[in-house]
Order: C-alpha cells, then structure tokens, then sequence
C-alpha cells in the first residue's frame, strides 16, 4: 500500500484500487465557482491530494492550503482516512497571494444553511462575521 504517486496521476487515479485497503473516497474541493471531484484512499496524504490538485489547478503544492468547512487547515501529513474524509465531503481550496498570505475561503453557500437563506448573499465572503 505504498504506493506513491508521480506527476500525472489525477487522470488514472480513480481507477486504482488495487494497493489501497479501504473504498476509495471521492472528496469535492472547491474554490470560487470551480469544484474538482477527486478519487482518493484511505492512506493517502493531503500532500498526495495536492499533487493531483496542482494537474488540475496549475497551482503548485507548496502555493496550496486545503481546509475543512469548518476553517481547519488540514496538515500535509495527515491520511484521509485520520482525517475521516467521507465521499461528498467538500473541502476549500486557498492559494497562497502575493504578499505571502493565504486568500480566505471563498466558495459560494460554504456555510451550512442551519441559519437559514437569509445570508446567502454574503457566503462566498467571509461568513466568521456573524457569530
């Protein structure tokens, strides 16, 4: 099950089950109006799911941040499978700016609808306001 993947792999990678011991995981990762559906497993590592990232978004790996939808920045060490990355789950993408800072989330209803539709105007901006 180690099995590490090069450059190039995003494409043939939802075919791959053979090394992996868990079900694959489709996880949706978002930004701004782009979402990409990506096949992972268990062992893999959020560093591993940047690299298929950087294919798809012609971002490089060291200019990404992924977070969970409740702002927690996810470590390149850790598994999907540590983390409990479920198919569906949606994940944000951030690139890194210019002067060195990460861009905020920015993905349109990334707050749960809990508090109703009245805010949906501002949920592609910064939803943390309204606590």
């Amino acid at each position: 099950a180690l099995l590490l993947p090069g450059r190039g792999t995003a494409e043939g990678a939802s075919g791959m089950s053979a090394g992996g011991a868990g079900a694959a995981t489709h996880v949706r990762v978002k930004r701004a109006r782009t979402t990409f559906f990506v096949a992972t497993q268990p062992a893999e590592t959020v560093l591993e799911l940047k690299q298929k990232l950087q294919v798809l978004s012609k971002q490089p790996v060291a200019e990404q941040q992924l977070q969970l939808e409740d702002g927690t920045v996810l470590e390149d060490a850790s598994t999907v499978g540590e983390l409990k990355l479920e198919t569906d789950c949606v994940l944000a993408l951030c690139f890194l700016k210019g002067d060195g800072e990460w861009e905020e989330p920015n993905i349109e209803s990334f707050e749960p609808d809990e508090d109703g539709e009245d805010e949906e105007e501002g949920a592609a901006g910064l939803g943390e306001e309204a606590a």
